[in-house]
């Protein structure tokens, strides 16, 4: 048998996270202009193009994030799963999909109807938090924070 086999439970949990918005700055790479020359002066260096060498390319695109808002909370109920089952060392994680990540934004009023997960990538850990970003640029868009300070022990059967 295999010891790593895993299976749902028949538990959910609601989880609670924090929604920051996020003041960013920067652009994509794709927003970068063709480079100006050879890098062999710093003429050709401005705030957003750093020429790293005496050639076409340039360091272009990304983004900072400048700083963030709490934008309240948000719960999703998650189903559980077992891992390591049959092992001493067997757990239950409670993981909410991308789509009810989503479901959870725009009931609160962060996303229209628009936001799927073919337009927004959802990246991270439930114990902690996920990072919600622009599926075509990348561009950063929300903070999830998991809040389990602020949530009750509720696993439902």
């Amino acid at each position: 048998m295999n010891k790593y086999v895993s299976r749902a439970t028949d538990t959910s949990r609601t989880l609670r996270y924090r929604v920051w918005s996020l003041d960013v700055w920067g652009h994509s790479s794709a927003d970068c202009p063709e480079a100006p020359g050879p890098c062999d002066d710093d003429d050709h260096d401005s705030p957003d193009h750093e020429c790293t060498s005496e050639s076409y390319e340039c360091e272009c695109g990304g983004y900072d994030i400048n700083d963030r808002a709490s934008q309240g909370y948000i719960e999703i109920t998650a189903d559980g799963t077992e891992y390591n089952v049959g092992t001493s060392h067997a757990f239950v994680s409670y993981c909410p999909t991308d789509d009810q990540i989503l479901a959870a934004l725009r009931d609160a009023g962060h996303f229209n109807a628009k936001a799927t997960t073919e337009t927004v990538v959802v990246d991270g850990d439930p114990e902690y938090g996920f990072d919600v970003d622009d599926a075509g640029d990348g561009k950063p868009i929300y903070k999830l924070e998991r809040a389990k300070d602020q949530e009750e022990e509720n696993d439902h059967a």
